[in-house]
């Protein structure tokens, strides 16, 4: 997809855990490693199900401090809630 879209060289993937994966980047910058410049994003897709909520706080702490970002996030929600997440 990301080739598809002409986007390759521009993204990063970190596959697994969100809450995990950037926390660790977050980590690994504080001790001054290369990381660093990986460390800000403009966006970031939370995929984890059945929601991402445990990984929101990580994630907009990894957004750009310049100009923020987008957060895509995901959730199964009942019926009874779909009104009230859409909006």
């Amino acid at each position: 997809n990301l080739k598809m879209n002409r986007v390759a060289d521009r993204s990063v993937v970190l596959e697994g855990d969100c809450r995990v994966t950037l926390k660790e980047l977050v980590e690994k910058c504080d001790k001054g490693t290369a990381a660093c410049h990986i460390a800000s994003f403009d966006r970031i897709s939370l995929g984890l199900l059945p929601s991402c909520e445990g990984g929101w706080a990580i994630a907009v702490s990894c957004l750009r401090q310049d100009e923020g970002g987008w957060l895509h996030i995901h959730a199964n929600v009942t019926v009874n809630e779909r009104e009230k997440w859409a909006h």
